[in-house]
């Protein structure tokens, strides 16, 4: 386990998190897209080929993208602790940009917290 204020090897934040929901005779794999409050289900994927090649091979749409990452990192030559991501001052599905001037460093939990509201009220509208 990470202790607060660790720095990650290479400093990389992945944007996305995973979600495994476990079926009956298996589990099937989901993607939580918090920068676009989307959630990507992918069925035909199951933990095991998760874990042995799509997460080494990088071949999972919408989870390997470091390209936010990359421009600030070589603007600022700055890393990020475990516990801190770039987070959108104006979330990307409300007219937000990927540019790095629309990113703040934030306390993941902090930023979570402060913005669930937006998003659950954001996906209520979609629904």
């Amino acid at each position: 386990m990470f202790q607060r204020g660790r720095k990650v090897k290479e400093g990389r934040r992945w944007l996305m998190n995973l979600r495994v929901t476990t079926l009956a005779h298996g589990a099937t794999v989901g993607i939580l897209d918090p920068l676009n409050v989307a959630y990507h289900q992918y069925p035909d994927r199951d933990l095991v080929n998760l874990l042995g090649y799509y997460l080494p091979e990088k071949r999972l749409e919408h989870f390997f993208d470091e390209a936010l990452y990359r421009a600030w990192h070589s603007v600022t030559g700055g890393t990020l602790e475990w516990d801190a991501v770039l987070a959108a001052r104006v979330p990307i599905p409300l007219g937000g940009s990927m540019a790095i001037e629309n990113f703040d460093i934030e306390d993941i939990f902090q930023y979570y917290e402060s913005t669930a509201a937006i998003y659950r009220d954001l996906q209520i509208g979609r629904g």
